[in-house]
């Protein structure tokens, strides 16, 4: 089952930027991966604008191949 999640950077206007992440949505999952990987607004930023994703930083691919640790987005 999964835990899913909106990762989500206020911006200076008081609104947010967010998308939608599908599994480990907990603190000790994808809050984990954010404080490790993307702790800057370029990089928060940067994710986000990737869209929704199932994954903000895993090693497989749709089709379980491996590969170096990234997002994986939908589109």
């Amino acid at each position: 089952m999964a835990t899913r999640s909106r990762i989500g950077l206020l911006l200076s206007d008081g609104s947010v930027l967010s998308a939608y992440s599908h599994w480990d949505g907990y603190p000790s999952g994808v809050g984990k991966i954010l404080k490790e990987h993307y702790n800057s607004f370029e990089k928060i930023s940067e994710l986000i604008d990737g869209g929704d994703m199932s994954h903000p930083y895993t090693e497989y691919t749709w089709t379980n191949a491996k590969r170096s640790p990234q997002p994986q987005y939908y589109s």
